[in-house]
């Protein structure tokens, strides 16, 4: 019975720590559109360091809600969506040396992540 007790603890505080990591992601978002913008008028002012930190955070948050065990299968997608979404935009900035047209992609893309986290954050079962 204690085993099971403690399973269940576990997995919960899993899934904790990824709501906790889902809410870091959507937050960063807001964070990097504050930091894009002067960006195009005075140099790189930490945008890139931080969109590495937010795709780190959304692969890990992905990884443990997958760890949790979970049966929600719709938690599971949208936890591999954001963090496939986070490795696409990242992929496009780095692409922004092949022309202005990247930041047509960029920005729309950034506001889908943050929507999507935000619903993502819905999924979450109340005791996690």
């Amino acid at each position: 019975m204690s085993d099971e007790i403690t399973a269940a603890s576990g997995n919960a505080n899993l899934l904790k720590f990824a709501r906790y990591g889902v809410m870091g992601t959507v937050l960063l978002v807001f964070v990097l559109a504050a930091m894009g913008l002067p960006q195009l008028s005075q140099g790189d002012l930490g945008h890139g360091h931080t969109a590495m930190l937010g795709l780190v955070v959304a692969v890990l948050s992905a990884v443990l809600i997958f760890a949790s065990g979970t049966e929600d299968s719709a938690l599971k997608g949208m936890g591999g969506g954001l963090a496939f979404a986070w490795l696409l935009q990242y992929g496009l900035a780095e692409m922004g040396v092949l022309g202005n047209w990247v930041a047509w992609v960029h920005a729309p893309l950034a506001i889908a992540i943050a929507m999507h986290g935000m619903a993502m954050l819905r999924r979450f079962p109340s005791d996690a």
